[in-house]
């Protein structure tokens, strides 16, 4: 079963550049990962899949306390977060930075799929 937060609202200190350091930037993130459904829908309890609530809250904790130069890294360091839950099996990551400064670009993002060993 795939399980999918779109659109988690977020900041944090990003950027290469010396004027992005300045002050946090607003982030979007999406996240898709799998479990193996058969335990938790046979027993209807969160203790078999992932109570995707705490995970929101970890990255919603963490992310804004955390200051990262490149978008790659923000993105593996929510992918960890998002791993460390024992029921996923895989995770898809994007992080988008709405206010990249850039020109002519609504925004860029990173994306990421990991896949348990």
């Amino acid at each position: 079963m795939i399980i999918t937060l779109k659109g988690i609202k977020t900041s944090a200190i990003i950027g290469f550049w010396e004027s992005e350091r300045h002050a946090k930037q607003r982030l979007i993130i999406h996240i898709s990962f799998e479990v193996d459904e058969k335990m938790a829908v046979a027993k209807d309890n969160v203790d078999h899949s992932v109570d995707y609530a705490k995970l929101e809250a970890e990255i919603l904790e963490k992310v804004p306390n955390t200051t990262f130069n490149l978008l790659e890294k923000m993105n593996q360091f929510v992918t960890d977060i998002v791993m460390s839950r024992p029921a996923v099996q895989w995770a898809e990551v994007e992080v988008v930075k709405p206010d990249a400064p850039l020109q002519a670009t609504d925004s860029v993002s990173v994306k990421q799929r990991t896949v348990r060993k």
